[in-house]
């Protein structure tokens, strides 16, 4: 969608082309009229309609607040955000255009993807993980949709969204929870303070998805989804190889049991260095897509938080590797439920 007549956002940025909307937000690909035009995507935040106009003020305070942190960081795996500026009575993202295809994208085009090359995304994750983490910073949100694979980079974006959707549903006391709780660890579910570890559960998950084609969790309506999270394992991954021990670490329940980020990270070097490169990835051919999940979550459903739109560079491949159950029992229950997501 090409924007007509547009009206310049905090008297500079220029909004060309929608190329992406999603549940808190949708992204533009514009134009930086101080900088000689050059290209930015800019996101704008969507609040929720009937918000009290006290509540509404309140939360544009406190994210933009939340989002000018993300500022601080600096790293190639982490999108750069350039502003955080208000605009309509809605705060707005201005962050680099990234050209590429999101890991959620990847998987709906080409099916599960290889284990080496999910090794590959995951150590690349958790390094900029753990940058985000040294400055204190907890994304809370990570999921396929938030992570963008382009040629020689893979970026994990929206940072702040995952406050904006928590912020949101205390104060319209709605009880709705805005994204997907499949990619959510018990404590983030359970309402309890977030911590690094959240996003280590989160990128078990996100891992888990890219290697098996479906999330580890699956259930007819949030409750029974919070249940299954909760209380029983997930789901044995068939086609993870080397990868399954990573997946089952990152994915206890108790948080103070889960691997730490730098025991992830040698879990995945191993990996790396026992799976030999798969040639038919590297010559660009890849497989039939397999039939996804009947529950998968609906991407319309969720935040759309890239703002690349060029075609993803590792197209997906069969791995090969043999199957491999997973025997895990269920974690005590300790329940005392989205979004560049979006």
């Amino acid at each position: 969608m090409i924007e007509q007549n547009p009206e310049l956002i905090a008297g500079r940025y220029q909004r060309v082309e929608r190329i992406g909307q999603g549940g808190m937000g949708r992204v533009w690909r514009a134009l930086d009229q101080h900088l000689f035009g050059r290209e930015i995507a800019v996101k704008e935040i969507l609040f929720p309609p009937g918000m009290e106009d006290d509540d509404r003020a309140a939360l544009l305070r406190r994210f933009i607040g939340e989002a000018r942190a993300a500022v601080t960081l600096s790293h190639p795996g982490i999108i750069t955000i350039h502003d955080v500026v208000e605009h309509d009575g809605a705060p707005v993202i201005v962050m680099e255009l990234v050209r590429g295809q999101s890991l959620a994208a990847t998987i709906r085009s080409g099916g599960r993807l290889p284990v080496r090359r999910v090794a590959e995304i995951g150590a690349a994750v958790l390094d900029a993980l753990a940058e985000a983490h040294r400055a204190r910073i907890v994304h809370r949100d990570i999921k396929p949709d938030n992570v963008l694979l382009t040629k020689d980079r893979v970026v994990l974006t929206d940072f702040g969204i995952a406050h904006l959707a928590d912020a949101t549903t205390k104060l319209s006391h709605s009880g709705t929870v805005i994204g997907t709780p499949h990619y959510m660890p018990p404590e983030q579910l359970e309402g309890k303070r977030p911590t690094p570890a959240n996003d280590l559960w989160a990128l078990g998950a996100t891992l888990y998805h890219a290697v098996e084609g479906h999330p580890p969790f699956d259930a007819d309506g949030l409750h029974a989804l919070a249940v299954a999270v909760f209380t029983r394992p997930h789901r044995p991954a068939l086609h993870a190889g080397p990868l399954a021990p990573v997946l089952d670490a990152l994915l206890t329940k108790d948080p103070e049991q889960r691997v730490s980020a730098g025991e992830a990270a040698e879990m995945l070097a191993a990996v790396l260095r026992s799976s030999a490169p798969d040639p038919r990835a590297a010559a660009g051919r890849g497989h039939r897509p397999e039939p996804a999940s009947p529950n998968t979550p609906d991407p319309r459903e969720t935040p759309v938080p890239s703002a690349g739109t060029a075609v993803c560079a590792h197209p997906a491949a069969r791995p090969g590797e043999p199957p491999r159950t997973q025997p895990g029992t269920p974690a005590p229950n300790r329940l005392g439920p989205p979004a560049p997501g979006t």
